[in-house]
């Protein structure tokens, strides 16, 4: 236990209990514990030295040490340092307590910086959505969000007020009887050894908190980095003079003695907690790793939800789905046009027992451009292509956009349109998938679709970035009206003025010179590269024969891909081509308590998520 006098703590290491009933061996290792006391603690007084003598008489003494350790109150380092008497800025603490799950416990040791600072102000969101102006007026200008349960860092400065500390804003505390905030008061602490855990704590996940308790602790930083891999300290840490945020969730429940016992044994990495919880609210950006894990739930969800399909029809008449329509001829005709036409049709035939078929080419192709498989059965080339011309069209299923060519053929299919209209509009389809329902919309489809090409994707950037689709030309024979740049980069300032990594995916090459000049230098602009662009837009001729070619065909893989794994999103929803990278966005993300506002509909004027 820890000695206020002499500000040491003794640690009475008990036998396993594997060792129970060895007696000479239990009395030996006491005996030990007592003659090392004897040299190393003189200060000690005779009455504990005589008690660890005679325990060392019997084993039995071994269990009597076990429960009263188990029934002495355990305590914190904080705890401990207000019954000592000692000024918060001069005591380092160690402490030892007792840490249970479930019928289990353990005892575990932390050890804690001199100079905890307590009653720091915070606060924290109740409202699910708070308004961040620019003035404290309810008429000034909006200029971000915070979400329900945020902590926010800030102090009452005007009325009913609160000024945003470590960033531009004020937020409102109340709006009539109803509380948007809530006011606490926290303690920061910094760690040696252990986790925030073991001092009753928690790690510190929210970046203004981390600014705030450096700054309170004594550190001179004014900057806060970022770092997402594996084998780090969990939440906000120092490591020498830098202040650093680990954003991995993999590193959950990580602390200082971990990162010490790493390969970054030499440098010096301390934890800093509150007694205060913070909500995780991710930034959103998925590295390579989490994009699998997330591909992963998709496809489990998807088996689960084909397991509730009907079986196929018996032999000698299945219903067989064949498909023949490349990934060049997709970009050809239009990707966003073709993803959603197809999807549908998956779907619908897959519900009622068909099987899909496709060449032994086509698979060739499709793993060339890293999609996803969504068939059954592959056939040889010759065999596909004599029973695709001897089957019949899908009943009145929508595909006219598409031909020439038919790009799909049914043998022994009961499809129609009606019955695709009233399928689409069920729970089976539409509804929240296994268990309840089958499908989840259209989101487990599109995501699988995509999976081998969102994983192998390197996203432009490896941090939060905002991604902007603007598409121009031909697309005016669809809509009466084309967005413009300046109004994307104006919703952008507005309600993401944090965010300085931007991802433009457009067909109009004088909106990426425009862009990169409008920003300025403080934000970087990044596009895919080797995709064939024309001032203004495709070129109208082009509308439905696009170009097709293999720059062409990575180019709208790249793009969708780009889009489906921004942070923050701004484009049309009127757009396949955007809707399509928008519903894997809303699915690649769904595991996340992400931050909201994420998404801008230009085209409706108003928030998409």
């Amino acid at each position: 236990r820890f000695f206020p006098s002499t500000n040491r703590w003794l640690k009475v290491l008990l036998p396993s209990t594997s060792r129970m009933g060895h007696g000479d061996a239990s009395a030996d290792a006491l005996t030990q514990m007592a003659h090392a006391a004897d040299a190393k603690h003189d200060s000690i007084h005779m009455p504990l030295k005589r008690i660890l003598q005679c325990l060392a008489g019997a084993s039995v003494a071994v269990l009597t040490v076990g429960l009263w350790y188990a029934l002495l109150p355990q305590k914190t380092a904080v705890s401990i340092m207000k019954e000592s008497g000692f000024q918060n800025e001069t005591v380092g603490l160690s402490s030892a307590s007792l840490i249970k799950r479930g019928n289990r416990s353990k005892m575990v040791v932390f050890r804690m910086r001199r100079g905890i600072k307590p009653s720091n102000s915070e606060w924290e969101v109740l409202s699910s959505i708070l308004h961040v102006r620019t003035q404290p007026s309810t008429s000034s200008k909006l200029c971000g969000f915070k979400q329900k349960g945020q902590i926010i860092l800030g102090y009452q400065a005007a009325g009913n007020w609160v000024k945003l500390r470590f960033e531009v804003g004020w937020v409102l505390m109340s709006k009539g009887k109803v509380h948007l905030l809530r006011h606490r008061l926290v303690t920061y602490s910094q760690l040696l050894d252990g986790r925030c855990a073991y001092a009753a704590n928690f790690p510190i996940i929210e970046g203004k908190a981390c600014l705030a308790a450096s700054i309170a602790l004594g550190h001179r930083v004014q900057r806060l980095r970022s770092f997402k891999g594996k084998d780090q300290l969990e939440g906000c840490y120092i490591q020498g003079s830098e202040l650093w945020m680990g954003l991995d969730g993999r590193n959950r429940g990580y602390g200082t003695l971990r990162a010490l016992n790493s390969s970054e044994q030499n440098s010096s990495i301390e934890q800093l907690c509150s007694n205060g919880r913070y909500v995780t609210i991710a930034d959103a950006y998925m590295n390579q790793q989490e994009v699998t894990v997330r591909l992963k739930q998709v496809e489990q969800s998807l088996s689960e939800g084909r397991s509730k399909c009907r079986v196929s029809s018996p032999q000698p008449n299945p219903c067989v789905v064949l498909w023949q329509i490349h990934a060049r001829d997709w970009v050809r005709k239009g990707f966003g046009a073709t993803m959603g036409m197809f999807q549908n049709l998956r779907a619908y035939s897959t519900y009622i027992g068909c099987t899909w078929a496709v060449s032994e080419e086509f698979v060739q192709d499709w793993a060339t451009w890293k999609l996803g498989p969504f068939w059954a059965l592959t056939l040889p080339n010759d065999q596909f292509h004599a029973r695709y011309a001897a089957a019949s069209v899908c009943g009145d299923v929508f595909t006219s956009f598409w031909c020439p060519p038919q790009p799909v053929k049914c043998e022994n299919a009961p499809l129609s349109g009606d019955g695709e209209t009233t399928f689409l509009r069920s729970p089976a389809y539409n509804g929240p998938g296994p268990p309840t329902g089958v499908f989840k919309g259209g989101y487990d489809i599109y995501t699988q679709t995509f999976g081998p090409r969102l994983q192998a994707y390197r996203t432009p950037f490896n941090e939060t970035y905002a991604a902007i689709h603007i598409r121009h030309g031909d697309k005016i024979h669809e809509v009466p009206r084309l967005f413009q740049l300046e109004s994307a980069l104006g919703i952008l300032k507005t309600y993401w003025p944090d965010v300085k990594k931007v991802f433009l995916a457009s067909d109009d090459a004088q909106v990426i010179d425009d862009a990169k000049k409008g920003l300025g230098k403080n934000y970087t602009v990044r596009t895919t590269a080797d995709e064939e662009r024309w001032n203004g837009g495709t070129p109208e001729v082009n509308y439905n024969e696009h170009v097709h070619d293999d720059n062409a065909v990575n180019a709208v893989l790249d793009d969708i891909s780009g889009l489906a794994s921004a942070p923050v999103l701004i484009g049309a929803t009127h757009s396949n081509f955007f809707y399509t990278a928008f519903i894997m966005n809303i699915n690649l993300h769904a595991k996340l308590l992400r931050r909201k506002p994420w998404c801008w509909d230009v085209f409706h004027g108003r928030f998409c998520d």
